[in-house]
């Protein structure tokens, strides 16, 4: 099967880890598209930084007897237009001092990517 989007690292492990093929991607959803002269096209590159991009999700919620659970799913990430490098410049990106981009492959503690000085922050009392 093709599936036309890298998977992430734990979801392929998973996948190949499983005895009979219960869980497989979706080779149709999510649908990477692009708004071009009033129609919705295939996408034919990756997104990159500036593209404003709408994302359609379908929402659930599983029911159980003593718990339940909700899941978004994402169905299309369409992208509608790009903000221009001047514009990206004058937002502060990436020349703020303040942006710090997240490292792939890490977990990080959500207040870390916003706070201003992470290192006065008591990550044990949040």
């Amino acid at each position: 099967m093709h599936i036309p989007y890298n998977i992430h690292p734990w979801i392929a492990k998973a996948i190949a880890a499983q005895k009979e093929p219960l869980y497989i991607p979706n080779p149709d959803r999510p649908r990477y598209l692009n708004f071009t002269n009033e129609a919705i096209e295939p996408l034919d590159q990756h997104f990159v930084r500036g593209d404003i991009v709408v994302i359609t999700f379908r929402v659930g919620f599983i029911v159980g007897g003593l718990s339940w659970t909700s899941e978004l799913i994402p169905v299309e990430f369409i992208r509608v237009g790009h903000i221009g490098d001047i514009m990206q410049e004058s937002m502060g990106w990436p020349t703020d001092p303040s942006f710090v981009p997240l490292e792939v492959g890490k977990v990080h503690h959500p207040l870390r990517a916003c706070e201003s000085n992470p290192a006065q922050v008591d990550y044990n009392e949040v």
